[in-house]
């Protein structure tokens, strides 16, 4: 592939790998699974996979890339158990050529935000992008980890803990390699009490780090809950107009799920 961190292959092509939070989990995913692992061996891929279960979901998702660094995969495609997907999905978030990239899914709770988060307040805040071009390839600042294609040469790249739970205020700057406080993000101006979920403090890292973080917005993904929750649930909610501008005022701090 261009763009390839790894120049050699000394290992498996894909690994895939499936963090487990308690007894998470069902067929449907299962059935998923199995359609796209057969995809990929028919093609003629070499793929490992694993499951990571325990009650500590970042713990896991560490586990699994440090897996996947010691099969020496060139790749590495992580899935939550919670979603549904198209069989030949990794071939084509692999087909873009870059380091970190993952497929469109959306929040299973209203009104159903898309995992696509942008920065503002000065990069203090996140915000959820509710428009793109369809069937784009979107850049983002963050995005959620339940269907990413990574580079696994990338956690070479990058400072431990690659997945963490920090509070906002806790930085990482990629051209001093440090973790620092940010103390404006301290203030009262922001609510520094809110927590940085896993996905987003990889992401975070990783940019840093000088990698960008890209979204495929025309591979979707559908999120396991009461039904498979997608795009179109919503543009039924953006239709009934639940989304505003967003403000400093109004906003929350946005823990990924």
């Amino acid at each position: 592939m261009k763009n390839r961190l790894n120049q050699e292959k000394d290992g498996v092509d894909i690994f895939v790998g499936i963090p487990i939070h308690k007894a998470e989990g069902s067929y449907k995913f299962r059935d998923y699974l199995d359609r796209c692992l057969r995809y990929m061996y028919a093609k003629g891929y070499t793929v490992k996979l694993a499951w990571s279960q325990s009650s500590l979901l970042p713990e896991n998702r560490i586990h699994l890339a440090q897996m996947a660094l010691k099969s020496k995969a060139l790749y590495a495609m992580f899935f939550d158990s919670d979603q549904t997907f198209q069989e030949d999905i990794i071939e084509q978030l692999m087909r873009h050529g870059k380091p970190i990239v993952s497929a469109m899914y959306f929040q299973k709770s209203w009104p159903y935000r898309p995992l696509l988060l942008d920065y503002f307040a000065n990069g203090r805040m996140y915000k959820h992008v509710t428009e793109w071009k369809e069937g784009e390839l979107r850049e983002v600042d963050a995005c959620g980890g339940g269907g990413l294609f990574v580079e696994t040469a990338i956690f070479n790249r990058i400072p431990k803990p690659w997945f963490c739970v920090p509070p906002n205020f806790l930085r990482y700057d990629g051209a001093k390699r440090k973790f620092y406080i940010d103390a404006e993000a301290l203030t009262d101006k922001y609510d520094n009490n809110l927590l940085r979920g896993e996905d987003a403090w990889f992401c975070h890292v990783a940019k840093e780090a000088g990698f960008p973080i890209f979204v495929d917005t025309g591979v979707i993904m559908g999120h396991i809950g009461d039904h498979v929750y997608s795009d179109r649930d919503f543009a039924v909610a953006k239709e009934s107009g639940a989304f505003k501008e967003i403000t400093t005022d109004t906003v929350k701090m946005i823990e990924v799920i």
